[in-house]
């Protein structure tokens, strides 16, 4: 999944949030309460971007209450990591203890596949998405959680009912994208000319993870990133390099669950478009175009 990204507004963030404008933003109290470059609350500012991208393209409602949003998303953000880490330490401590009973149960309730659907365990396709058994899947996948819900959780108004609805309505869709591939492959896969053969069942929040970081793309896609600690990069290019790496691979018989990349993705753009278009973002740089 995602490697070791880290967002850059994550470090800087005081500093943006203190260009935002007090008029739309009068009465707020704490460490948010002034500017920022990418968010303005009237619409009609014309001050210019570092990229040339107007401020008004990431604007904010009247009367939102930045610093309340803010930190309920925050906590979300925090609760949602913070299940993932008791199922790890589930799956660590059967592991450690060949716990057989405990590994059995987890293999049933955490991960997806057929199987388990065709048991009825349909919340799996929930569950799954807060279970990891390596420690490294597990520090990736809420590194870049909290990086994408970072970004997001910047935006006026955007509190911490979106980032569940994204978190989980994202794990749907990345399990029954996972599922469906499975089932279109079928036993082919194991005489492929990549000699695969089926993975039964998956877990992981990478679903999850792309779900929220496609959707904190359309609401920021010029906030930079540093991927690996590294190299920097505006989201917008991360995630079309994400999204192509996952097309370039979803059936090369990885282990990685690049269909559950991509239906997470794919969700994350359609609740955008959906429920967060009010925000600003991509929405409002497209209608601007149009009327131009």
């Amino acid at each position: 999944m995602l490697s070791w990204t880290q967002v850059h507004a994550r470090n800087s963030l005081r500093q943006q949030v203190s260009l935002v404008s007090r008029r739309g933003l009068s009465g707020m109290s704490g460490p948010f309460s002034a500017r920022s470059s990418f968010f303005q609350s009237s619409p009609f500012s014309k001050a210019p971007l570092r990229t040339g991208i107007p401020l008004r393209w990431y604007r904010s409602g009247p009367g939102r209450d930045f610093h309340r949003t803010h930190l309920s998303a925050k906590r979300a953000a925090w609760g949602i990591i913070g299940i993932n880490a008791a199922v790890f330490c589930a799956w660590t401590y059967a592991s450690n203890h060949k716990d057989r009973r405990l590994v059995q149960e987890l293999y049933e309730k955490a991960t997806i596949s057929w199987k388990n659907v065709r048991a009825g365990r349909y919340y799996t396709l929930v569950t799954s998405a807060f279970s990891h058994q390596d420690l490294r899947h597990f520090v990736f996948n809420m590194f870049a959680l909290h990086a994408f819900a970072t970004v997001a959780s910047t935006v006026p108004g955007l509190g911490a009912l979106h980032i569940v609805a994204l978190s989980i309505g994202s794990a749907i869709a990345g399990s029954a994208s996972f599922l469906y591939h499975q089932h279109s492959i079928g036993a082919s896969s194991s005489r492929s000319a990549w000699g695969t053969q089926t993975i039964n069942s998956a877990l992981g929040a990478s679903g999850t993870v792309m779900g929220l970081g496609a959707a904190a793309t359309c609401l920021q896609p010029f906030s930079w990133m540093l991927v690996m600690g590294v190299v920097p990069m505006p989201l917008w290019a991360l995630t079309l390099l994400y999204a192509g790496v996952d097309i370039w691979y979803l059936d090369s018989g990885s282990r990685i669950g690049h269909a559950a990349h991509l239906g997470g993705s794919a969700f994350g753009l359609l609740y955008y478009f959906a429920g967060m278009r009010g925000f600003g973002g991509v929405w409002y740089m497209l209608g601007r175009g149009l009327r131009r």
